[in-house]
């Protein structure tokens, strides 16, 4: 395979508030990446998403802090996925950000040329919290839109890198993050204030039956995507589902970023690529031991 690093440009839109992916306690996030083991070895790898892997909010500030990244970062405190498979090889491998500040599936389904150019060996997708998260509730990605986007977005990156190995994570539980902040004056008046998240987080302190529908039609939408994403990569032998991991993780508050109260902080970010690495083990048991 080619080794080259890329970097995807963003839409020029402005970065759209994420989740702050689902994750075990903070306990479960110091577990040691496996052992060097013989077999494949993954010389590039490619993340295809949204802000979520390029680390934005992680590192105290509102930009993009791609070194704590849980895809395809560097730093030791994460041990992302990157890292663990240099770990298991003995080899660390090119890394490919397909990812756009605010990308929904839509967005990410164009993706395939950039990955292709790299000739990856793995292609870690996830996508899907910008299609819930919108600033109103009427601007939510229609399921079967989001089913028949995501299936286009998996063909494209297997005809366009046949050999290719994928790996599909769920959409993160959105709502968890709303339970987490609701009570906290600081991300209340953060989240009123912004028109990205309207849809989930719009109304943040209200407990009016309008608003607790409308959250519950959020809630709703994101199982739906849930269930297109494991059908659509369970009918594709080259594509290996999470099983809904990033979904039904438990997370911390600490989990999340004091800047916007919902992207992943660098201790979010370890604790998804802990959460997101079995799925990989499934994908390259040979590399992975």
């Amino acid at each position: 395979m080619r080794k080259r690093a890329w970097a995807a440009a963003a839409l020029g839109s402005a970065v759209a508030v994420l989740t702050a992916c689902g994750a075990p306690s903070a306990t479960t996030t110091s577990a040691q990446p496996p052992q060097a083991v013989p077999g494949a070895v993954v010389e590039t790898l490619a993340v295809v998403g949204d802000s979520i892997s390029l680390g934005v909010n992680a590192c105290g500030s509102v930009s993009a802090c791609p070194e704590v990244s849980w895809a395809t970062g560097s730093s030791p405190g994460v041990s992302s996925i990157a890292q663990r498979l240099e770990s298991a090889t003995g080899t660390r491998p090119e890394t490919v950000v397909a990812a756009q500040p605010g990308a929904d599936v839509g967005d990410v389904a164009a993706a395939a040329a950039t990955v292709a150019a790299a000739a990856p060996d793995l292609v870690l997708v996830l996508i899907g919290a910008n299609d819930a998260c919108r600033p109103s509730a009427d601007r939510v990605t229609p399921a079967a839109e989001f089913e028949d986007a995501y299936a286009r977005m998996l063909d494209g990156i297997h005809a366009a890198a046949p050999d290719v190995r994928v790996v599909a994570y769920s959409v993160p539980d959105l709502e968890q993050l709303w339970q987490l902040g609701r009570d906290d004056p600081r991300a209340v008046a953060l989240w009123n204030s912004s028109p990205s998240c309207g849809s989930l987080l719009g109304d943040a302190d209200s407990t009016d039956a309008a608003d607790v529908a409308r959250r519950a039609r959020v809630v709703e939408s994101v199982d739906a995507y849930n269930v297109a994403i494991r059908l659509a990569c369970d009918a594709r032998p080259w594509c290996t589902s999470d099983d809904g991991a990033v979904h039904a993780t438990s997370f911390a508050r600490a989990d999340v970023s004091e800047v916007d109260f919902f992207h992943p902080s660098t201790q979010g970010q370890a604790t998804l690529a802990a959460r997101a690495w079995p799925a990989v083990e499934r994908a390259l048991p040979s590399a992975t031991g």
